[in-house]
């Protein structure tokens, strides 16, 4: 596991079920990229993506980003609908690059409070 990496697990600490993860890299300059976010399916609606992502936000703000953002694929519709509701921004577009294709992203900001 990367030392960036948060994951959430269940509360018993015997079991090891992974509810989901997110990896937010160090900041550069005032800003940290989250780089990975996932929940897992099955936990989906129940409250595992917003305290996963208040855990990576308190994590990059811990390490001095004064910002977090983020990407999120267009096709992505529950991503799309999440963050907005978690405070971030749509700042604009990108598109990624895969196996000759691109693919767009909506880009993605929220200032952090330290």
């Amino acid at each position: 596991m990367h030392p960036a990496d948060i994951p959430l697990r269940r509360a018993r600490p015997d079991d090891a079920l992974c509810l989901g993860a997110a990896q937010a890299l160090p900041p550069r300059r005032a800003g940290a990229e989250l780089r990975r976010f996932d929940a897992q399916a099955p936990f989906a609606g129940i409250g595992v993506g917003r305290r996963l992502s208040r855990e990576a936000e308190a994590l990059a703000a811990a390490r001095g980003a004064q910002a977090l953002w983020l990407t999120s694929w267009i096709g992505n519709a529950r991503a799309l609908a999440f963050y907005p509701r978690e405070g971030h921004a749509a700042i604009g577009t990108t598109a990624y690059r895969f196996e000759g294709e691109s693919h767009e992203n909506r880009l993605f900001a929220k200032e952090l409070v330290a």
